[in-house]
């Protein structure tokens, strides 16, 4: 229900982008499926601005129904696949000689988004610095902060410039000896090498690297006792499979160990979570269950990044002539331009800034308010001690009561957290609530509404 704390015209407008996405991602990656029971949907329903996200979408197959964010997320599991045989197109060069075996991935090579983006964005700062340097700079206009600020961004730029080329450019080398696996990068005609102990390799799996286009990537992770190795990532998934079946082969890690096994489930997604803290309140009593959890903490984040953002855009706009913007015989010329260039787009920049900190503001202060009566159920949204949106469903309109996965993520290296959310089916969307809380107590409050609904328990292995 927290779409209908945004705008109407941003509402719309992550409608018609949801709507896009999913056509691209249909002629692309493949379609959605559905998280119960795999089937492809082809066809996406209406996307409805009061419910984005939180869209209804029904399986043709299980008649299970699910929202459009949980349908969406990447489920973080390893990948296990039979051996398969060599890709007939692969790239990937394969040397044998006295005991060792040598494979050489070459690099993916041509542009990436990363790289175009870091090349306008180094043009831009570049083009910014010279023609401040063309103005006409006074004693007390500051000259070193006409080098100092647009120096930093153009060092940004060649710092994204880097990463883009290592993307697109880096080669990977895996070679396995009687005694060693060593696995080296190659950059530019540098290599940089890490070598474990053949004895110490723990598993060599197939896990999610991350999500596209609501697909989970996967490549080769190899664990050994002193770290890990992670690439592949840009191989097809019959490349991916047929390596990683080699490589566990020349290992002889054909037959999965316990410590595989333990390395595994370390990357499964965890259903446990700290301790529920008092943001989240399950009260039943007087013939009725009450749920409600305070705002979105993620929203302090953005809050955080916005107000940065203002202070940064406020000092450029101040200090326009200091940066040979107002003085600069160019910038005279060409007049009105001017004024768009500088100030026009960061003004426009600012009130997109400010919008995104007020939506923050909004989301930080929403409490989501969940009631259960033996009628229905009522969804209350509030603002402090105001109710800002109120809605009912009656109790033949609940179709389901479940717990849904969201979104998976992970703290550095340490293992999978696999989040989770209440979900209510009614007719006209889903309902969720609870997002980031412990799956035991989702799962323990989803139990009393279907008994207080007197709608059907699901069978442990499909909760």
């Amino acid at each position: 229900m927290t779409p209908l704390l945004l705008p109407a015209w941003i509402r719309r407008l992550i409608g018609w982008l949801i709507q896009r996405l999913f056509r691209q991602n249909s002629k692309g990656s493949g379609p959605l499926t559905c998280p119960q029971c795999g089937q492809v949907l082809r066809h996406l329903p209406p996307i409805q601005p009061e419910a984005l996200w939180d869209t209804r979408v029904d399986c043709p197959s299980c008649s299970s129904s699910f929202s459009l964010l949980s349908m969406s997320a990447v489920e973080n599991k390893p990948e296990r696949r039979p051996i398969a045989t060599r890709p007939t197109h692969t790239t990937i060069t394969e040397i044998k000689d006295q005991g060792s075996r040598l494979w050489k991935i070459p690099a993916k090579r041509g542009c990436n988004f990363l790289l175009v983006f870091a090349t306008l964005w180094t043009l831009f700062s570049s083009l910014f610095l010279g023609v401040a340097l063309m103005g006409k700079m006074e004693a007390a206009s500051s000259p070193w902060m006409i080098w100092l600020f647009p120096g930093f961004f153009i060092a940004i730029g060649i710092g994204l410039l880097y990463a883009g080329l290592r993307m697109s450019w880096t080669e990977h080398w895996l070679l396995v000896t009687d005694t060693h696996l060593v696995h080296q990068l190659q950059f530019l005609g540098r290599g940089k090498r890490k070598s474990f102990a053949r004895a110490g390799v723990r598993s060599v799996e197939l896990v999610v690297f991350y999500g596209q286009n609501y697909k989970p990537v996967y490549g080769i992770e190899i664990r050994a006792a002193e770290g890990k190795i992670r690439f592949g990532s840009s191989l097809t998934m019959d490349e991916k499979a047929w390596l990683c079946g080699e490589i566990r082969t020349e290992l002889g890690l054909t037959d999965p160990q316990p410590s595989e096994k333990d390395a595994a489930n370390a990357e499964r997604p965890s259903q446990t979570a700290p301790p529920t803290a008092v943001d989240w309140q399950v009260q039943d009593g007087h013939g009725q269950i009450e749920i409600q959890t305070a705002g979105f903490k993620a929203a302090k984040i953005v809050l955080v990044i916005a107000l940065f953002m203002v202070v940064m855009i406020g000092f450029m706009m101040f200090a326009g002539s200091d940066f040979g913007i107002d003085d600069n015989p160019v910038f005279r010329t060409i007049g009105f331009v001017s004024f768009l260039f500088w100030y026009g787009g960061l003004s426009i920049l600012l009130s997109i800034v400010l919008i995104i900190a007020w939506l923050a503001v909004r989301l930080l202060r929403c409490q989501q308010r969940l009631r259960v009566t033996a009628d229905g159920v009522v969804f209350q949204l509030r603002q402090g001690q105001q109710t800002v949106l109120e809605r009912k469903w009656r109790r033949d309109e609940v179709a389901a009561v479940a717990v849904r996965p969201v979104m998976a993520s992970r703290s550095n290296r340490g293992p999978w957290k696999q989040d989770y959310r209440l979900e209510v089916v009614v007719p006209d969307r889903i309902v969720g609530i609870g997002w980031g809380i412990a799956f035991t107590e989702l799962e323990a409050a989803a139990c009393r509404i279907r008994e207080r609904l007197d709608l059907p328990q699901p069978p442990p292995e499909s909760r």
